[in-house]
């Protein structure tokens, strides 16, 4: 039985997409050149997400990659265009759960100062979802056990019967470490079937 569901918001509910930031200027084989030579997207991104402020990455990243800090500068003062809306027919996934009364979450890495903006670009993550944990908040990352505890004690949900669904398979492995039900993201057509054989109505 599934009475609460956990989504994650990049990949799952929020289509994300870095490379448009630097369009036309760059293509998107340079601006993921640029993303490879300074780990963007590896541990420094990790440090946004774990509750570390732009002004203080910006400090190490001047100091780390002088040459590159105006394509830093450009990647935060133009962030939401990376921001392209919701993933394919999650809209319509989620908002039938909600017609349901299906207590729905969210949890997610994601930096404290952008997680707003992100969320009025996506208005779903606001008007269905009953609370959300952001780990930029709470200075803990998935996959470390602690902010799924987080978000179930926050959540008061019972892990046992409820479904975490994440597209990375390290942190729904992480979920069903706690106790959680797990579920990897692959499209919207795929978690409603499987929604279905769970005996989730919607």
């Amino acid at each position: 039985m599934i009475d609460a569901i956990i989504f994650d918001f990049g990949g799952v509910l929020i289509e994300w997409d870095p490379h448009p930031i630097y369009a036309p200027e760059l293509t998107r084989e340079e601006a993921a050149a640029f993303f490879k030579r300074t780990d963007f997207f590896g541990s420094f991104n990790d440090a946004q997400d774990d509750g570390r402020s732009w002004a203080e990455a910006r400090i190490e990243f001047a100091e780390k990659f002088p040459e590159d800090l105006p394509l830093f500068d450009r990647y935060l003062d133009n962030f939401y265009v990376s921001v392209i809306g919701p993933v394919s027919g999650m809209t319509e996934v989620v908002e039938a759960l909600y017609a349901k009364d299906m207590p729905m979450y969210g949890l997610t890495n994601w930096s404290s100062e952008t997680i707003a903006g992100a969320m009025d670009r996506v208005p779903m993550t606001r008007n269905c979802l009953r609370e959300v944990v952001v780990s930029g908040y709470t200075g803990i990352i998935k996959p470390d056990p602690a902010i799924y505890e987080w978000a179930i004690d926050f959540f008061g949900v019972d892990p046992a019967t409820t479904l975490f669904v994440d597209n990375n398979q390290s942190f729904v492995d992480g979920a069903t470490a706690v106790g959680l039900q797990g579920e990897l993201f692959i499209g919207a057509e795929a978690l409603s079937a499987r929604l279905r054989q769970l005996g989730v109505d919607h």
